[in-house]
């Protein structure tokens, strides 16, 4: 029996906010991705969190960007080389 591992924290929300023209905005900076390998991630390692969209931080020249929710960090530039320690970051929390 495969039991979800419990957090402090219900989501984390990525923005996934595209800006027309040349200006910098997260979906543009490669979100779309994350969004994907953050929630297989969370899955492999059995960690009950939803991963939700949103439309905008207001901090488009620091994307891709994601904050780990209620009340967690945000994280700016975003890579998915990253999501290790994203996932550190939510369970040391938690503990």
């Amino acid at each position: 029996m495969n039991t979800k591992t419990s957090t402090i924290y219900s989501s984390i929300l990525v923005c996934v906010n595209y800006r027309d023209g040349h200006e910098k905005s997260c979906a543009g900076s490669g979100s779309q991705a994350l969004l994907e390998a953050i929630s297989e991630k969370l899955i492999s390692k059995n960690i009950d969190i939803e991963v939700q969209t949103l439309k905008c931080f207001g901090r488009c020249q620091n994307g891709p960007v994601l904050r780990v929710a209620p009340g967690g960090d945000f994280f700016e530039h975003f890579s998915v080389e990253q999501i290790d320690k994203l996932v550190d970051y939510i369970m040391n929390q938690s503990s």
